[in-house]
């Protein structure tokens, strides 16, 4: 069983985060990205750690599975934009 999902992710400096909903927009100095994540996937901002965070909004087999993607693909948004 992977771990991924329990890891938060750390915002650099150049990075801004912005949360609507299940949407969630990634801006820095190369570019802007943006992903609308699953209902199965909730995302929490805490912008004075300036971490983000995810949890699974069921337990299951599905809801396991999309918490771990949507963890990587968000911490990829953040690792790309600022490069």
């Amino acid at each position: 069983m992977s771990r991924i999902g329990k890891k938060a992710i750390i915002i650099p400096n150049k990075v801004n985060v912005k949360l609507d909903g299940q949407a969630i927009y990634v801006d820095g100095p190369k570019g802007s990205l943006s992903r609308i994540l699953p209902s199965l996937v909730c995302c929490t901002l805490n912008e004075t750690e300036k971490t983000i965070s995810l949890e699974k909004a069921q337990q299951t087999k599905l809801s396991q599975a999309l918490y771990g993607l949507s963890r990587t693909l968000v911490a990829n948004m953040v690792i790309g934009v600022p490069k």
